[in-house]
Order: structure tokens, then C-alpha cells, then sequence
């Protein structure tokens, strides 16, 4: 709490992180989903074009508009796990949560950088996979617990929530000036600073000087300009590097069939149990991500965690191996416990040929952090963006005498 105390100097610090929290109860949803088929998958045993929508609609409707219409889908899937009668109804509900998790997850880093100020906007922003993290707990301890009929009744309370607290949110001030709204857009900013007047007119002074630049440019942004020169070139094959690497590595895979790979390895442990202490686990760990990300810096954190799911996943896979060969492994029943606990902490931070794939992807991608993602700690985007065209990180005197009080 220390890290959203006010100060004098950046008013508002509470209600942007209340603003932040409500608007990431999407994530919570989208976590309960994702988590929900783990423990749920024994008993039904028994019985990528949304994105660019989303970003559409945010700009044409507005940050607000969107995050109410996200949680349309979320809706829609509950309705229909709740009075499914088959596997189809089951399988429409899933993409209709797709659709609502994909949303959110591009609408939540949206809205948290527009209302927050820079000395609390990483440490907000982190606030997604947490708070996503513990929908996915939720879902593996009430899973566990309730049976599928009570637990989908419930599953419906996050959505509702969500949409019911985000009515009372404001506009994000950045739409509000490109769509020359200045009142709003003040109104916005005066609750979001908690009333200091200072602060809301040298904020909204600053924004529409960024707007009024950003309509002055009059040639239209291409699909060419991520490919114009060095620095843009590099930074496309950095950004889908690591998309590319946190989906092969595994971690919606271990998430969604923990209790699964539990029963198969012949773990001692209830399979439930396990899946709700690796998921208390996974909250853990996305905790040390966040407060660990501005002291030690991101490329560090990258490489240890490719390195860390890496040796998780050879374990698990020598471990199936073995059992599937006839070995006796029983007295080894901890070892998947402790390797799918290691490795969503290190992620937040045929069996065994699955495992061998994975552990081979991430070596991959350790190799892909190593190699071309420079660090990006305490750096502003023109440092970076220059060292990937080449050029020398300037030092950071070079850097203050840049910036003068005048350009705010």
C-alpha cells in the first residue's frame, strides 16, 4: 500500500488504483475461466481476430464503451455453461470466453496507462496477470469444491461485478482530448488527481499539445511503417519473439490441465490439491514478478524464467517417461508437484514428448531474450528505440539536458 500512498506531487494515487483494480475484475472473469477447466474436466470426462476488433471499437466508442461491451461475452459464456445440455453448448461458451478474455487483456493495459501517472503506471499495469492469476485460484478452489451446476451459477457473480463497478469509471482524459471533449476530459482528470486543480490543468495542457502533434501528421500510419527502418524491423521480431514464447511455453496448457497431468503422472497428492497449491503458487509468483520487475530489471527476470520452465518441463517429461515405460515412480510422486510449482513461479517471474517440445521451446526462447531483447529498465522509448537502430544508449545527463520545464 506504501506504493499508492498520496503524495502531494501526484495526487489521485488511490482512486487510480481503485479505477485500476475494477477495471482489472475483467481479468479476475477471464481467470475464472481459464482456471475452470482443470477441475471441472472430470466431470465433463464423465457426462486471434478479436483483438483488432477491440481495438477498433475502442476507438471509435471510447475506453469505456468497450470495457462495458467486454463484459457482453464474459456473460454469454456463463448463460451457456449454465443451461448447457450437451458438449457443443460447452464449446461455443469456451470461444465466447475467448472472445471476452481477449478483449480484456487488451483493454485493461489500455485503459490502466491512460488514467495513471507515471510514478504508479508499472506497478498498476502489473496488476493484470495478478489479478488474473487469482481468478485462475478461485477457480481451481471453488472448482474442487462445488459441484458444475452450483459452481457455473457462481461463476457468474465476476462479470456482473465487473460491469456493474465499471459504469462508474471515467473516460480515460487521452480519448477524451483526441475527440476535443476538454470538459470531459476534465472532469475525468479531476477525479482521477483527487481534485488538485494544478495538476489537472498542467495534465490536460499536456495532452492536448500530444494531440494536436499527433493530428498534425498527416500521413497515415501502414502496415510498411513497422518495417521502415532498423529499430522498427527489430522491434516487431522482439515483440512477436516473445508472444511467440509465452504461448509455446506451455503455461495455458499446465493451467487449463493441471489436475489432468496429476492423475496421469500418478502423483500422491489429490489431483484438486495440487492444482489449487500450484495455483497459490502462480499467485506467488506473479507478486515477485511485480515487485521484483523494477529492481532487478526485465531481461533478467526473462532469462531466468525461460531457463526455470525449461528444466521443469525436461523433469516432467523424464518423469512420464519413465512411467510409461513400466518404471515404478511412486515414491516420486512429489516430483510433479514441484516441478509445475517451479514452473509458474519461473513463468511469472504422449506426456513426456509434450514436455520434451515445451522445454525445447523455451530454451528457444531463452536463447531469443539473450541474444535481442535489450533491457528497458529506468530507459525512456527514444533510448531504446535507438539502441535498436544502432545508435549508443546516451547517458543519462545527455538525457536530462534534453528535457527542459518547458516541454511539460
Amino acid at each position: 500500500m506504501g506504493e499508492i500512498k498520496e503524495r502531494t506531487d501526484e495526487p489521485g494515487k488511490f482512486r487510480q488504483f481503485v479505477a485500476a483494480m475494477v477495471v482489472n475484475l475483467s481479468a479476475l472473469t477471464y481467470g475464472t475461466m481459464i482456471g475452470w477447466q482443470s477441475p471441472m474436466a472430470p466431470q465433463l470426462q464423465r457426462g486471434t481476430l478479436t483483438t483488432p476488433l477491440m481495438g477498433t471499437l475502442a476507438e471509435k466508442l471510447g475506453r469505456k464503451m468497450t470495457g462495458c461491451l467486454v463484459a457482453i461475452p464474459f456473460l454469454i459464456c456463463c448463460l451457456l455453461t449454465i443451461f448447457a445440455s450437451d458438449h457443443t453448448h460447452l464449446f461455443i461458451a469456451r470461444f465466447f470466453a475467448g472472445v471476452g478474455g481477449a478483449g480484456s487483456i487488451f483493454l485493461v493495459p489500455l485503459y490502466v496507462s491512460e488514467i495513471s501517472c507515471d510514478a504508479i503506471r508499472g506497478m498498476l499495469g502489473s496488476l493484470l496477470v495478478f489479478v488474473l492469476n487469482i481468478g485462475i485460484l478461485m477457480a481451481y478452489i471453488f472448482g474442487a469444491i462445488l459441484s458444475f451446476n452450483v459452481y457455473s451459477i457462481c461463476a457468474i457473480i465476476p462479470p456482473i461485478l465487473y460491469f456493474a463497478t465499471f459504469l462508474f469509471l471515467p473516460e480515460t482524459p487521452v480519448y477524451l482530448v483526441r475527440r476535443n471533449r476538454l470538459r470531459e476530459a476534465a472532469r475525468s482528470l479531476t477525479w482521477l488527481r483527487a481534485g488538485h486543480k494544478l495538476t489537472v490543468e498542467r495534465e490536460l495542457l499536456r495532452l492536448q499539445v500530444a494531440a494536436k502533434e499527433a493530428a498534425t501528421s498527416t500521413r497515415s500510419v501502414g502496415l510498411w511503417d513497422l518495417f521502415r527502418d532498423r529499430g522498427t524491423i527489430k522491434g516487431v521480431l522482439i515483440s512477436l519473439g516473445l508472444f511467440g514464447g509465452q504461448q509455446l511455453c506451455g503455461i495455458f496448457a499446465m493451467i487449463s490441465y493441471t489436475e489432468t497431468i496429476f492423475r496421469i503422472s500418478g502423483s500422491s497428492m489429490s489431483p484438486n490439491t495440487a492444482a489449487i497449491t500450484v495455483g497459490g503458487i502462480q499467485v506467488v509468483g506473479s507478486y515477485l514478478s511485480t515487485s521484483l520487475m523494477e529492481r532487478t530489471g526485465r531481461r533478467p527476470l526473462l532469462l531466468v524464467s525461460c531457463a526455470g520452465m525449461c528444466a521443469c518441463h525436461y523433469v516432467l517429461g523424464t518423469f512420464c517417461y519413465f512411467q510409461e515405460l513400466g518404471y515404478d515412480v511412486s515414491t516420486f510422486g512429489w516430483i510433479p508437484v514441484v516441478a509445475l510449482s517451479i514452473f509458474v513461479i519461473t513463468y511469472c517471474l504422449g506426456m513426456y514428448g509434450c514436455f520434451f517440445l515445451l522445454g525445447t521451446s523455451c530454451i528457444a526462447s531463452f536463447l531469443f531474450v539473450f541474444i535481442l531483447i535489450p533491457e528497458t529498465k529506468g530507459r525512456s522509448r527514444e533510448d531504446i528505440l535507438n539502441e535498436l537502430n544502432g545508435i549508443p544508449w546516451p547517458s543519462k545527463m545527455a538525457d536530462k539536458e534534453k528535457i527542459s520545464p518547458t516541454d511539460v
